[in-house]
């Protein structure tokens, strides 16, 4: 099947969340590692020898370098804090990844305060530590995120990717930046990490929503569908009258097989209808999904109900 804006509305949504989509998962995996690699390259490679060239002793390059690698002996403690404490709706990882990931551009930002890196490496150092932190946080619930979403006979080349990505970023980074500071000065180069970071998290709240709200709709799909055969086996096979009636739910409420009418929450919608639209959340219709993967109407079939998505087509269950 592919995209196709003028689709009929008995055609399927083509959004797909990570753990149907394989481009998506790995385009995103691979994004969060590059993330991480950018600034590592430009911290360990182009900020450490800037330091040394403009006369900065071994010993505190040496300091710095540990400041940069320290902070990732803290991944140990990451791994139950996320297990523990997440926001739901936003998926088990993303939440973790999204606040790390602004952090860790917070901690960029403070770079540009720094008076004099070459003097005032010190604070530079704590600053690169702190950063790290919020850096080791990221590859935890990127680790976590991957072996969530990621089949088993496609972890090991997904990992390969991800690393590949990362070690990416962190050479091409280095190089890049080192020319950007001999040209621009340290501050542009800062500059060019945030806006970085930024393209890749500012993707994933947009995607927060949309993940949530497809996992909600298909879990609350496969729900009523079972209270639906609930009904039908404990009344002689007979089909909630008001679906196909009056189009609503009051035969299942008021027999107590639903506590009050389910909202779709991809079109804020708990109305049902014999056809989609973007005006009902729900199709009580006489159809079924064919070998194709298309939406298929069927007077021989029995009664299904099918969710609509908000462009008003047929939510497409098993994309």
């Amino acid at each position: 099947m592919h995209k196709d804006s003028t689709r009929s509305p008995f055609q399927p949504s083509m959004t797909m969340t990570l753990v149907e989509s394989r481009q998506k998962r790995l385009t995103m995996l691979c994004a969060l590692y590059f993330a991480q690699g950018v600034p590592w390259g430009f911290m360990e490679t182009t900020m450490v020898n800037y330091l040394k060239a403009e006369g900065v002793g071994l010993g505190e390059v040496a300091k710095l370098s540990s400041l940069i690698l320290l902070p990732w002996t803290f991944k140990i403690i990451w791994a139950p804090l996320m297990d523990t404490f997440t926001i739901r709706s936003m998926g088990r990882r993303r939440s973790w990844i999204i606040g790390a990931q602004l952090l860790m551009a917070a901690t960029l930002v403070g770079i540009l305060f720094v008076p004099d890196v070459t003097t005032d490496y010190k604070l530079l150092g704590i600053m690169f530590f702190i950063h790290n932190i919020f850096a080791s946080m990221q590859d935890v619930a990127t680790d976590a995120l991957a072996v969530d979403v990621l089949p088993a006979p496609e972890q090991g080349r997904a990992n390969g990717m991800m690393w590949a990505s990362k070690l990416l970023g962190f050479g091409g980074g280095g190089l890049f930046f080192a020319q950007v500071i001999a040209h621009s000065g340290i501050e542009m180069a800062v500059y060019f990490q945030i806006g970085i970071l930024a393209a890749i998290v500012i993707p994933q709240f947009t995607n927060a929503a949309d993940d949530a709200n497809e996992s909600g709709v298909k879990s609350q799909l496969q729900t009523l569908r079972s209270q639906i055969e609930l009904y039908r086996a404990q009344n002689a096979g007979i089909d909630p009258a008001s679906l196909a009636g009056s189009g609503d739910w009051g035969t299942l409420i008021t027999t107590g097989y639903l506590s009050g009418p389910p909202n779709n929450p991809m079109t804020s919608n708990n109305g049902v209808a014999a056809a989609p639209s973007a005006t009902v959340g729900w199709v009580w219709a006489q159809a079924y999904w064919n070998a194709s993967g298309t939406y298929t109407a069927d007077a021989t079939k029995p009664f299904q109900l099918f969710a609509v998505d908000a462009s008003g087509a047929v939510y497409d269950e098993y994309q």
